[in-house]
């Protein structure tokens, strides 16, 4: 039973209220989608503006689930999945962790994965070469994804410390060992948090992505009774999507435009919006 003016539920109820609209949010929103149409630096200026908006759908999730209003809520964070999945796609992400937050909820939905994986291991490379110690998240989330369930997930990550060991820990203690990690580390910039930006603040992707590798290696799963579990926004369901559903405002025109810049060929759209399963 959580208590409810402890820690951990002052944290949570902090975070969700990061997650939730701001007073200017409509207004914001109908200013970055004209910014996205004037696509004033072509394809990839559309690109990075829907990684913006993305954030504006999130909110709308949280607002949603807060309400209980689950069917709306999941449309909302399957929107802001789609927007960022494309903006990190098209644009290539500049900081590995925050775009690992978004593999880890692709590995969850099972779609977009392996073009986020070959996305962020492009650019972990060329970070790596400067600070090879920074981006242990990334590194953790990229082994998670193709993970065979026998070698050490943890040994070089983020989680790693001297209470902790992966191999021998019971399901539930890792479990509790990576909430408790995402509640440290969420809304701070100290090491890159992954957790910056909305949904993530309070979206423990992470955490479902290891449970359903778990799941798929015929491993067992713990019960996802952890605070940070039970929260609205974790409660939203998280479905296989379309990608780039027939007709759809934002990401129609965006794809067109990054075709006819030369962005993407449409032999590499096809097999981006075909992306579905584990790499």
């Amino acid at each position: 039973m959580v208590v409810r003016n402890d820690p951990v539920t002052r944290r949570i109820k902090l975070l969700l209220k990061e997650c939730l609209p701001r007073a200017d949010s409509d207004a914001r929103e109908l200013q970055g989608q004209a910014t996205f149409f004037a696509a004033r630096f072509g394809g990839k200026g559309m690109a990075s503006q829907l990684g913006a908006l993305a954030w504006h759908s999130a909110r709308n999730a949280a607002q949603q689930a807060v309400a209980g209003r689950w069917a709306e809520a999941s449309e909302h964070l399957s929107e802001a999945f789609r927007r960022s999945f494309w903006s990190l796609s098209i644009v290539g992400t500049h900081e590995p962790n925050t775009g690992a937050a978004l593999l880890l909820e692709a590995a969850t939905r099972g779609v977009g994965t392996r073009t986020l994986q070959r996305t962020i291991a492009r650019s972990l490379e060329e970070r790596l070469k400067v600070a090879p110690d920074l981006f242990l998240f990334a590194q953790w989330a990229l082994r998670l994804v193709t993970w065979d369930g026998h070698s050490d997930l943890f040994k070089l990550s983020p989680y790693a410390s001297d209470e902790f060991d992966g191999l021998a820990a019971a399901p539930e203690a890792i479990r509790d060992h990576l909430c408790d990690w995402h509640l440290r580390v969420a809304c701070r910039e100290k090491d890159y948090s992954p957790f910056m930006f909305v949904p993530h603040i309070l979206l423990p992707s992470e955490v479902f992505a290891w449970g359903a590798k778990r799941a798929q290696l015929g491993l067992e799963v713990p019960p996802f009774d952890h605070p940070l579990l039970q929260t609205p926004l974790a409660r939203v369901q998280m479905p296989q999507i379309e990608l780039a559903p027939a007709g759809h405002p934002l990401i129609e025109p965006l794809l067109a435009r990054c075709i006819k810049d030369g962005v993407l060929t449409t032999e590499q759209v096809a097999t981006m919006t075909d992306d579905h399963g584990w790499p």
